[in-house]
């Protein structure tokens, strides 16, 4: 099989390859029988946080290319495209308060999407900036899959927005080898080719306006589900076994990892190098814990932020409010109000 479900590199979620293929079917092709001849089952990519091989992907994207013949195919998939091309990922998006909202969550969990893919959201006056790149030591993605991803992202964040979205850029690190008047029609705004960098510039205030059906506590549950999600599909033993001696614990507070791997009655080296044969480490394990445990809890009005940020082992609360911004583009206090 193709599926990587327990592997922490190199993989897309499977309801991007279904959107992928899918296109065919504009073309009168038979998408079903392509996922075949690639040795693929079909059904097994509709299963929640199914993952196949971003090799795999480059693979089906240069075979819907052949089929087709049309450089602006990347373009061509929104006919099909729903935020179920972006699975649980794409629902909670949905349910997000703005635009701007469901872009720091496709951020934060965009390794959801292509664990292969570093997005970085900045912000400057009236404009934010959404970065996008391979990750370092990965096989660069597929020209038509950054095309692809961006086009869908911007048509989702169009739908959950009551007023026009407007961007003032988009720039593309590969070579245009056609017209570039078809993704500036698309997009709306002058498209580059050949930059330093994917990215996309947005106008600030036209991703600020409130969704009209926005939920913020279906959106809530949902971040949680993909956060389980995330560890479940990527943790090997060693991985879970970090993770549930950290759960068993009342607080985090002076916990290293000196006291783990003497919990698991063995060598801090021994551990470290059982993780690494994982690709993880107790770093990465410790700060995808704490953000789990400070998404779930956050809502808890009982809660101070001071007892939080202790529980999960902070030595103040500034540390513990840096690290929730990382994890989701807002303060503490920003996110709770949100949720109430």
């Amino acid at each position: 099989t193709n599926m990587h479900a327990h592997s922490m590199t190199h993989s897309s979620l499977g309801h991007w390859a279904v959107t992928v293929v899918k296109v065919l079917e504009q073309y009168g092709q038979d998408s079903h029988a392509m996922l075949i001849a690639q040795d693929i089952a079909p059904d097994s990519l509709k299963k929640s946080h199914a993952r196949i091989s971003n090799q795999k992907v480059s693979e089906l994207w240069g075979q819907v290319q052949k089929l087709c013949g049309d450089p602006f195919i990347a373009l061509k998939l929104l006919h099909s495209n729903t935020s179920l091309s972006f699975g649980t990922l794409g629902m909670s998006m949905t349910a997000s308060q703005h635009a701007h909202d469901a872009l720091k969550r496709f951020v934060r969990f965009s390794h959801y999407l292509n664990d292969g893919l570093q997005m970085n959201l900045s912000t400057q006056p009236c404009q934010v900036i959404l970065d996008a790149a391979t990750k370092p030591g990965y096989e660069k993605m597929n020209h038509r899959n950054i095309e692809a991803v961006f086009s869908s992202l911007v048509t989702l964040l169009q739908s959950i927005s009551d007023t026009p979205l407007k961007l003032k850029s988009v720039m593309f690190e590969h070579e245009l080898c056609h017209d570039a008047a078809p993704f500036e029609d698309f997009f709306n705004c002058p498209v580059y080719f050949g930059g330093q960098r994917n990215q996309i510039i947005f106008c600030e205030n036209s991703l600020n306006n409130e969704h009209a059906f926005s939920n913020s506590d279906l959106s809530g549950k949902l971040d949680e589900w993909l956060q389980e999600g995330l560890q479940s599909s990527y943790q090997g033993a060693w991985c879970s076994q970090v993770s549930n001696t950290l759960k068993s614990l009342p607080t985090l507070e002076n916990i290293t990892i000196k006291d783990v791997a003497k919990k698991l009655s063995m060598h801090v080296r021994v551990l470290q190098v059982k993780l690494k044969e994982e690709h993880s480490s107790y770093t990465h394990i410790l700060d995808n814990f704490r953000q789990n445990t400070a998404l779930k809890k956050i809502s808890d009005q009982h809660t101070s932020l001071i007892q939080l940020s202790m529980v999960l082992g902070f030595s103040d609360q500034s540390n513990f409010s840096r690290a929730f911004k990382r994890w989701t583009g807002s303060s503490p206090h920003q996110y709770r109000n949100n949720k109430r």
